[in-house]
């Protein structure tokens, strides 16, 4: 058992110290990429470019790929406390241009731990202010194994999210937990089992576009152990299908109308079944 009040660690403490070094480089850079922008805002650009790639590399050739996930955490911690910062000191005392400038700043400097060390991601415990660029860079993440995406825009711009996500996923061949609720699609699901072929956690629940006809798009996962579909529109015989198609699936989660297990496999013709299948949570059983 651990002890009371134990003292942190060296390397949490390391981390910790690291990531306020990080954030104090942007700190110090406000005022002089700030002067530049007034006068030339492609060169601005250019520098802080520089300043977030310089600063990536140092912690490259410095931090063990395998502290990258605990640096990430800290990275966000003290850019969050930098932002409060900026906030308290500037709030709406100051031109609108230079309290812009040193927010974007502060945000585009968490791209420093954008490599492939980093292996989790959930967008779900990262600042709203800071989701945009983990959106925009998440190709960039190619070693990741759990992404978390979280409800994205919440089904409201689905078409709008298809896109990005897309190109984003046909990089990150590592995958083997994913994440999309409300905005995932078959175009979506084909990426997925296109590039992620290591994929055994899928929670695609209260998507709209899920529907008996996505199973036949899920089936070619071949390691899929998890399947979440639910408030999606996957009706008793696709829960059916399912379960004989996929060999390995061991969680089907919740379903309203799960009322399958029993009636709805035996409508479906002789085929080997899923034999782990051992977990499902629904509100009727038959």
């Amino acid at each position: 058992m651990q002890r009371f009040k134990q003292p942190k660690s060296l390397e949490t403490l390391s981390l910790s110290r690291l990531a306020d070094w990080v954030a104090l480089q942007a700190e110090r850079q406000m005022a002089p990429i700030g002067a530049l922008a007034q006068r030339d805002v492609a060169g601005a650009q250019t520098t802080l470019a520089h300043l977030v790639a310089t600063t990536r590399t140092h912690l490259e050739y410095n931090v063990p790929w395998m502290l990258y996930d605990p640096l990430a955490i800290e990275c966000i911690r003290a850019l969050t406390e930098l932002l409060d910062k900026i906030k308290q000191a500037l709030g709406f005392r100051v031109a609108m241009g230079k309290f812009v400038s040193q927010m974007n700043i502060a945000v585009s400097m968490i791209e420093v731990v954008f490599t492939q060390s980093l292996t989790f991601l959930s967008i779900d415990t990262i600042p709203k202010i800071m989701r945009s660029v983990f959106y925009n860079k998440l190709h960039m993440l190619t070693g990741l194994e759990f992404l978390n995406l979280g409800s994205l825009s919440g089904g409201w711009k689905t078409s709008d999210m298809e896109v990005s996500i897309i190109q984003a996923l046909k990089e990150l061949h590592r995958l083997k937990y994913l994440c999309i609720n409300y905005d995932c699609t078959d175009n979506i699901l084909r990426c997925i089992v296109a590039n992620c072929t290591n994929i055994q956690k899928l929670d695609v629940s209260s998507s709209k576009s899920i529907t008996d006809d996505s199973i036949d798009i899920i089936a070619k996962l071949k390691s899929l152990k998890s399947i979440q579909l639910y408030r999606t529109f996957v009706t008793v015989g696709g829960f059916a299908k399912l379960l004989i198609r996929c060999k390995k699936l061991e969680d089907i989660g919740r379903s309203i109308k799960a009322s399958f297990t029993s009636e709805g496999v035996q409508h479906h013709p002789p085929a080997p079944r899923a034999r782990g299948s051992n977990r499902f949570e629904c509100s009727h059983v038959h």
